[in-house]
């Protein structure tokens, strides 16, 4: 990331409940984030990704070998992540665990100069493609 204009940042967010390999509940608050010069072309390189028709690359939707694919091309882009996990959480609580960690986020994102007053785009098919 080379310019000094303010980054930007994409959000998503996983919850895992206790269960199989998990002996307590966690939940994943990740960030990438990107010179916005820069934003174009990654949208590029992640559309190159999609199958068929689909408008959202998702990663429970592929294979293990599409999903090394993709990491592949994730590891190639200049980008930087920041991930924020809770645990344990209480399946009653989700939305107390995903306050926390949106704060420290938040936090995060600020201290390495992503703009606090980004844009949230609406998830609808229309800015999903």
């Amino acid at each position: 990331m080379t310019s000094t204009a303010v980054l930007h940042a994409w959000v998503d967010e996983s919850v895992h409940t206790a269960g199989g390999a998990l002996a307590e509940g966690i939940y994943l608050l990740a960030a990438t984030i990107a010179d916005p010069v820069a934003c174009g072309p990654i949208r590029d390189e992640l559309r190159g990704l999609l199958l068929g028709r689909s408008r959202r690359l998702h990663w429970r939707d592929h294979t293990r070998r599409r999903r090394r694919l993709i990491a592949g091309t994730l590891a190639q882009l200049d980008v930087t992540h920041s991930i924020v996990v809770g645990a344990p959480i209480d399946p009653q609580r989700q939305e107390r665990a995903h306050r926390l960690c949106m704060e420290r986020l938040l936090h995060e994102l600020a201290a390495v100069g992503v703009s606090p007053n980004g844009e949230r785009r609406p998830r609808t098919p229309a800015t999903e493609r």
